[in-house]
């Protein structure tokens, strides 16, 4: 989301190191590129809280993405309309991902969608296991205990 605004390129820790792309830190990174790891986040909704008080009101309200951070598929049309990407991680991705909260995450989402136009395109989905982190999954993102009236 942060690359929408700053005409920036989202790049793995890997794919910045293949390609030497250049890194710094806040407040004079936005022109040569910024290294997120070091705010030392704990949890992943930390990450998403921070962003979205930053440059939320600046989003589309178009659409939105509920989208693994692992996969790149998507990223470059959510960055070029400014589409806001969220993400619910289930139980099992704890295991697997500390710093993943998931009812932090839920109701963090359900903060934000209910700031969004009701009936808008939803990119993508948290699915099954066979992701790198399953999510929440569509039985409990559709079901009746958190669904928004």
């Amino acid at each position: 989301m942060l690359a929408s605004f700053h005409r920036g390129l989202v790049a793995t820790p890997r794919t910045a190191n293949q390609f030497n792309l250049p890194m710094g830190h806040l407040p004079d990174s936005w022109k040569m590129g910024m290294d997120l790891g070091f705010m030392n986040w704990k949890k992943d909704i930390e990450a998403y809280r921070w962003v979205y008080q930053k440059i939320g009101d600046q989003l589309s309200r178009q659409a939105v993405a509920i989208l693994d951070p692992q996969e790149l598929a998507l990223r470059d049309y959510l960055v070029e309309f400014k589409i806001p990407i969220l993400w619910i991680s289930g139980p099992q991705d704890v295991r697997k991902q500390p710093s993943a909260s998931p009812e932090e995450e839920k109701e963090f989402a359900r903060e934000i969608l209910l700031k969004w136009p009701p009936n808008i395109p939803c990119f993508g989905w948290p699915g099954s296991g066979d992701q790198p982190q399953a999510g929440i999954g569509e039985w409990e993102g559709v079901g009746s205990r958190w669904r928004i009236h």
